[in-house]
């Protein structure tokens, strides 16, 4: 029978040199990726990533415990390290249909930045647009405008009332606008007085009326035309004023990322849309705090950034680990806020899934998770076959009611 002894403490450790190592820290050893007896495995893996052709995805079974996950987040990451940072995305409002918001590509680490920018652009119409409105140029240049119209219908009126005063008539103002009564004795005659002539006379008085209404309603017609056109002038003044205003205050930006066409021709949208509605963003300086920062508010909505995507700090390709595949930790959702007693949502309250933060980079998805959510499968199937994330609200991939939502660009 072998006999067992007790160790002695000094028999249990053995004191090394330090001099013998050529490091101070073990941080500064390379990292070995291998997996004892799964040789064949890391390479194939290693392989694997090497494969750049769409089409192709790597899934890694084993069991538990064997570094199987430690071994592939670090080939990742190593391949990782020498590929590209992919682009920034935003979503932007879509002025001609706000239920299908715009995707943008920006380059990286330039979404927050512009996102800011755009931030800093709602202040600053808020601050000059009013300012620009309320100057003694654009009262006088107004003012001009409003006295060369009274003119202008002045003189209409007046033809009017001589031609009207030639056939025997005067003008009058009536509930209806301008209007004409015949004239007897240098006195505007009453219908009552009209009732009190001889027929003869009313016959006569009625022939000259027949004959004066179309020369009437031709000249109220011109000075109708008049007043249009002074409003037209008015109304173009104002959004002459405002894209002035709006360019100037767009003109930074627009030198900053104007190269990129996709942005030049969404600020292009930003400036028209501001003129479109600029008297919204005028009126708000007569009201108080409460409602200037609804005013704020509101055009943050419209002309905020959301920042989809940041790779402001990556360094290489992304590489992401998505535990919890569900459907939405996938291709993103929307998000809703209560209103009144209803969930409304906009473009700014989109959010990103895992397939967006890994695009341009690698995906690694616990399988055992995904099995789980039958959703999700189809949504990543569908992404990787058609090269595009859509993201859109579950109720709608299941054909129920859902509350109202967008559609934005993939």
């Amino acid at each position: 029978m072998t006999n067992v002894r007790e160790l002695q403490e000094h028999e249990l450790w053995n004191r090394c040199d330090p001099a013998i190592f050529d490091f101070e820290t073990t941080a500064s050893l390379p990292g070995t990726v291998t997996i004892i007896g799964q040789e064949r495995a890391v390479d194939s893996i290693a392989f694997g990533i090497e494969i750049e052709a769409a089409g192709f995805n790597i899934y890694a079974l084993g069991t538990s415990g064997t570094g199987r996950t430690t071994t592939i987040r670090t080939l990742l990451e190593r391949a990782a390290a020498l590929g590209p940072v992919p682009n920034d995305w935003i979503y932007v409002n879509n002025f001609l249909d706000d239920k299908r918001p715009r995707a943008i590509a920006l380059p990286p680490g330039t979404a927050v930045e512009f996102a800011r920018e755009m931030q800093d652009l709602v202040s600053d119409l808020l601050r000059e647009m009013p300012r620009a409105f309320d100057g003694e140029e654009y009262e006088q240049q107004r003012a001009a405008i409003v006295r060369q119209a009274q003119e202008m219908r002045g003189q209409a009126l007046s033809q009017l009332e001589q031609t009207v005063e030639s056939h025997g008539f005067s003008l009058v103002q009536t509930a209806q606008g301008v209007g004409f009564a015949p004239v007897i004795n240098g006195q505007v005659l009453s219908a009552e007085g009209f009732g009190q002539l001889d027929r003869p006379t009313q016959q006569q008085i009625e022939e000259r009326q027949k004959q004066l209404h179309g020369e009437v309603g031709t000249a109220m017609r011109l000075v109708r035309d008049l007043d249009r056109e002074a409003k037209r002038r008015l109304t173009e003044f104002d959004r002459e004023v405002a894209d002035q205003v709006a360019g100037r205050v767009l003109e930074e930006i627009h030198t900053a990322y104007g190269q990129l066409p996709e942005i030049a021709e969404y600020l292009d949208e930003v400036q028209a849309d501001v003129v479109d509605n600029v008297s919204a963003i005028v009126a708000q300086r007569d009201g108080d705090p409460e409602q200037a920062r609804a005013a704020r508010d509101e055009m943050l909505k419209r002309y905020g950034v959301n920042v989809l995507v940041d790779h402001g700090q990556q360094k290489g390709a992304p590489v992401i680990f998505e535990t919890n595949p569900t459907y939405s930790n996938l291709v993103g959702r929307i998000e809703h806020r209560a209103e009144m007693g209803a969930l409304v949502t906009d473009f700014t309250m989109i959010r990103a899934g895992a397939l967006h933060r890994a695009n341009g980079g690698y995906l690694v998805i616990e399988m055992d998770g995904l099995s789980a959510h039958p959703m999700a499968w189809e949504g990543l199937k569908r992404a990787l076959k058609n090269h595009v994330i859509r993201t859109e609200e579950l109720g709608a991939q299941m054909q129920i009611a859902s509350t109202v939502t967008l559609e934005p660009e993939p």
